[in-house]
C-alpha cells in the first residue's frame, strides 16, 4: 500500500517486481492508451452514468496500483483500454457527422459552425489513429514474442528451450523428495512443472528463506552445504547467460547478465562499486574477503561473484569450453561438494546434486589435566578418523587448538598442529593469568572438502590450575 515503506526494506526493494512504476514503465506498457485514457476521464466526469461511475473508482484506485507497484500494471490495462476506447468514440463520432454532414448545431452555436470543416474533422481522426497504431502494432509485435518459459527468460524474439528442457529432466529424472535450492524467479516453473518443492517462488512472501537463498549462494562452499543440509536440499539450479553462442555479440562479455541468477543477488549496482566483500564472523573471528570481480575486457566488463562463494564457483566452471583467460578470481574454480547433473542444449540452466560431507570423529586429551597457570606443561594429544574409521590426514587443513576461560568469552589460539595417520600431539607450557581455577581446552578442525569430511570440534576439556 505505501511504496515508501517497501522500499526501506532492501530486500523487498531489491526485487524489480516490487519497485514504483515510472512513467517510461507505464508508457513502455499500455503506450497512447495513457493520454487516450486522461481524456476518458475527463468524458466519464462529464457523463457521470452508473458505469461511468464505476470506471472512475476502477481507473484512480489501478492508477494508484499500478503506479506504486511495477508488476501491477496489468492492473491498469482493463480500465484504461475502456477509458481510451470512450475518448476514441467521443472524438471520433462527431469527427464523422461533420465529414458525412450529419451533425445538426443548436441555434445558440451556429457561430461556430463555419469554424469546423471538414479538414478540421479529418485532422482529429488523422491525430487519433496516430496515437492508436503504434500501440496496436508494438501489440501485435508482442504477441509474437515467446512466453519467458519458453524464451528461457531471455529478451529475444526466439524459442530458447534451455529451461522446458530442465524442467522436464528434473520431472523425469529426479525423486519427488528432492529439494530444489534455486533463486526465487523460478519456484513456480519448478513447483508447477515438476511437482518438486523449492525454498521460495515468485510470490516473494517469505523474506526469510529468499534470505537463505542469497546468503548459500554467497557462502563459501563448505559454509553454504551447512545451510542447505539444513534446509534437506538435495539439488542446485543455476541460470546463467553464457555468452557461447553469441548471445550478447561476439565482442560482448563472457556472461551477458540477462537476468543472470548473480545479477539478481548482487543488487543495487547504482552504487558504482567496483567490487563487493563478504564479512562473516563466527566466534567474534570476523573475516572479510572480495566475492566479485570483473571479467571480459573493456568496455565489455561484467562483474560476476568469485569462485570463493557457491554461485561463482559453478558459473566458473561451468563455462562451455572452458572459462576465457582473464577471470581475475580468488582461486580454483573446482567444486567439491556439488557434481553437474544436467546442462541444458546451451548451458543456460545447469542442474547439481550435492554431496554432503561426512561428519569425522574428533578426539582430544590433556596429561596431565592439572598444572600451575604460569609455567604448567601438558601435552594435547588427539585422534582425528572418518565416520567408518579410517585416520584422516591433515597436511593442507591443520588442527586448531584454543582454549576459553572459566568466566568464559571467546575461543583463544593456543597453537595449529598436523594430524598424521589420525593423531596428533602438542606440548603446551601454560602462560596463563591467576585467579583462575580452570580453563576448558579444545580442538577443531576446518574439515577438509577434497576428502567430503565436515568440520569436526572436539568436546570441551577442562584444565585444572594448582592451588
Amino acid at each position: 500500500m505505501n511504496p515508501f515503506v517497501r522500499n526501506s526494506i532492501p530486500l523487498v526493494a531489491s526485487v524489480a517486481e516490487n519497485r514504483p512504476s515510472t512513467w517510461a514503465s507505464l508508457y513502455l506498457e499500455l503506450g497512447s492508451l495513457i493520454i487516450l485514457g486522461v481524456f476518458g476521464f475527463f468524458f466519464a466526469f462529464q457523463r457521470l452514468r452508473e458505469g461511468d461511475v464505476l470506471l472512475i473508482i476502477f481507473g484512480v484506485t489501478g492508477f494508484y496500483f499500478a503506479a506504486s507497484l511495477v508488476r501491477l500494471t496489468l492492473i491498469l490495462a482493463p480500465v484504461m483500454s475502456t477509458l481510451a476506447a470512450i475518448t476514441v468514440v467521443e472524438l471520433g463520432k462527431p469527427a464523422m457527422d461533420i465529414i458525412q454532414q450529419a451533425v445538426i448545431f443548436p441555434r445558440r452555436k451556429l457561430r461556430f459552425t463555419s469554424r469546423v470543416s471538414r479538414e478540421f474533422s479529418l485532422g482529429i481522426l488523422l491525430i487519433i489513429l496516430v496515437l492508436v497504431v503504434p500501440t496496436f502494432i508494438n501489440a501485435v509485435q508482442s504477441a509474437y514474442t515467446p512466453t519467458t518459459i519458453a524464451s528461457a527468460s531471455l529478451p529475444v524474439r526466439a524459442a530458447v528451450p534451455d529451461w522446458l528442457e530442465a524442467l522436464s529432466w528434473m520431472n523425469n529424472n529426479l525423486p519427488h523428495s528432492s529439494v530444489v535450492f534455486t533463486w526465487w524467479d523460478y519456484g513456480y516453473w519448478i513447483t508447477v512443472n515438476t511437482g518438486l518443492p523449492t525454498l521460495s517462488d515468485n510470490g516473494t512472501g517469505n523474506t526469510t528463506a529468499i534470505k537463505d537463498i542469497a546468503t548459500g549462494f554467497m557462502l563459501n562452499e563448505s559454509l553454504a552445504v551447512q545451510l542447505m543440509r539444513q534446509e534437506r536440499v538435495t539439488h542446485v539450479a543455476i541460470f546463467v547467460s553464457y555468452n557461447n553462442r553469441g548471445l550478447c555479440g561476439s565482442g560482448g562479455p563472457p556472461f551477458c547478465g540477462y537476468g543472470d541468477d548473480f545479477r539478481q543477488i548482487i543488487t543495487n549496482p547504482s552504487t558504482g562499486a567496483s567490487e563487493y566483500h563478504r564479512i562473516v564472523t563466527i566466534d567474534n573471528k570476523t573475516t572479510d574477503e572480495r566475492i566479485t570481480s570483473n571479467v571480459g575486457t573493456s568496455p565489455s566488463t561484467v562483474q560476476i561473484p568469485t569462485s570463493n562463494t557457491v554461485l561463482g564457483l559453478l558459473m566458473r566452471s561451468s563455462y562451455p569450453g572452458g572459462r576465457p583467460n582473464g577471470w581475475n578470481d580468488t582461486g580454483p574454480a573446482t567444486p567439491n561438494y556439488f557434481v553437474q547433473d544436467f546442462a541444458s542444449s546451451s548451458s543456460y540452466v545447469l542442474v547439481y546434486s550435492l554431496r554432503y560431507p561426512d561428519q569425522p570423529s574428533m578426539t582430544a586429551q590433556l596429561t596431565p589435566a592439572i598444572v600451575r597457570p604460569t609455567g604448567g606443561i601438558t601435552t594435547i594429544t588427539g585422534t582425528l578418523t572418518s565416520p567408518t574409521g579410517k585416520p584422516v590426514d591433515t597436511i593442507k587443513i591443520p588442527v586448531i587448538l584454543e582454549y576459553r576461560l572459566s568466566t568464559g568469552g571467546n575461543w583463544i589460539f593456543i597453537a595449529n598442529v598436523t594430524a598424521t595417520s589420525g593423531h596428533f600431539t602438542y606440548n603446551w607450557t601454560t602462560k596463563l593469568p591467576t585467579g583462575q581455577p580452570y580453563i576448558l581446552v579444545r580442538a577443531r578442525w576446518q574439515g577438509d572438502p577434497a576428502q567430503l569430511l565436515d568440520i569436526a570440534v572436539t568436546v570441551p576439556q577442562p584444565l585444572t590450575f594448582m592451588g
